[in-house]
């Protein structure tokens, strides 16, 4: 779907200020785009005429109208996702469990299973134990080992953890 398309379908709920749809580095569009509404009171329309209202071509789900995400709200999402994708990895190879030291020891002794989560290591008992406490138990597992390094890098970077000790 172009820009003029996704004007066609908003124009009547009120005058569209501003209209993107997000595109891959192909120029594909990623079923997503912001539409930005002269006034409040339009937008609020919109969502209550468009949201769930139909299913676009080539799409599983009904259409998605809501008001976009303050950063705030995104780096709140970005965090619980990231956290669950390291809880899972650690309630999957009962890391948080083990602790530092035994994980230190069988990173050394070339363990694979652990020696994949030496970040986990490096991050020590006050992380561990935040996970526990904002992560309860998990029991499906969405991540691997091999992601967890990636994981601790996304998480590392987000504002919100640098009270944390690494």
């Amino acid at each position: 779907y172009s820009e003029q398309d996704v004007r066609v379908m908003f124009s009547s709920h009120g005058t569209i200020e501003e209209c993107t749809v997000l595109r891959d580095n192909n120029g594909q569009s990623k079923g997503c785009a912001f539409v930005t509404f002269s006034t409040r009171q339009c937008a609020i329309n919109a969502i209550k005429k468009m949201h769930h209202s139909q299913t676009m071509e080539g799409c599983s789900s009904p259409l998605v109208v809501k008001f976009a995400d303050t950063q705030k709200e995104k780096d709140a999402k970005r965090l619980q996702q990231v956290t669950q994708n390291l809880w899972n990895v650690a309630s999957a190879n009962n890391l948080a469990a083990l602790g530092p030291q035994y994980l230190a020891r069988e990173r050394d002794r070339g363990r694979e299973s652990v020696s994949s989560a030496n970040n986990l290591v490096t991050l020590g008992p006050q992380y561990l134990a935040l996970l526990q406490q904002q992560m309860g138990s998990s029991t499906n597992s969405g991540a691997t080992a091999s992601s967890l390094s990636s994981q601790l890098g996304n998480l590392q970077q987000l504002p919100s953890l640098n009270n944390v000790s690494v």
